[in-house]
């Protein structure tokens, strides 16, 4: 389990499953057997988080929704955080 913690207080905000957005990555064994790691990016108006996949030997693609931000307001100085 992870902590989320407001940047701004240092408050514990909640427990959450999967690591924080700095430490994930997602990684995937292509059909021609090389392993590919995804690129990780974000969407804040929908509120996902995907990962691009590209092997440069047999030029496969592929974007996957892999998790949900989760928003946060902290309740002692009222800003509001994503995890």
């Amino acid at each position: 389990m992870y902590e989320a913690r407001c940047p701004k207080c240092n408050k514990k905000l909640a427990e959450i499953a999967r690591p924080p957005l700095k430490e994930l990555t997602y990684t995937k064994k292509c059909r021609c057997g090389n392993t590919i790691k995804g690129e990780i990016f974000i969407n804040k108006k929908e509120g996902k988080i995907f990962a691009y996949l590209h092997c440069k030997n047999c030029k496969y693609t592929k974007t996957k929704l892999i998790g949900h931000l989760i928003f946060i307001k902290c309740r002692r100085c009222k800003k509001i955080s994503f995890f």
